[in-house]
């Protein structure tokens, strides 16, 4: 692929992972990863490192447009009290996650990974 090419296929990576992001909540491991080593030929781990630091602008944008919105329209707030405690086992989370993601193997990480997608997937048709 030629350098412009793949810029260009990075920016609808980006818009796919942002929509998503903010329409439904998700972005990271669930859409940018399986676009990253599908399209844009990331290694496994290259593109579990790059979802993360990509989630931090992109949750952000995406909280600060709900919270907008929230307020606008009388939608209620989250219960902050339960957003903090989840964000410091989410930190803490995130740190066994690096940890275990660089002492698995890559083919134990990609079954664990499918896993999850199927489980969450079977779950929202389930629900819907």
């Amino acid at each position: 692929m030629t350098g412009l090419t793949i810029y260009l296929l990075a920016i609808l990576v980006g818009l796919a992972a942002g929509t998503t992001s903010g329409l439904l909540g998700i972005g990271g491991g669930v859409i940018l990863i399986p676009l990253m080593t599908a399209v844009l030929k990331f290694d496994f781990k290259q593109a579990v490192t790059a979802s993360l630091i990509i989630i931090i602008p992109t949750a952000l944008s995406g909280v600060i447009g709900h919270l907008y919105r929230a307020a606008s329209s009388q939608t209620p707030y989250p219960h902050w009290g339960l957003v903090i405690v989840i964000i410091v086992g989410s930190i803490a989370g995130a740190q066994l996650g690096t940890l275990l993601c660089h002492w698995l193997d890559v083919s134990i990480l990609k079954k664990i990974f499918a896993v999850l997608l199927v489980i969450t997937a079977v779950k929202l048709f389930i629900q819907s």
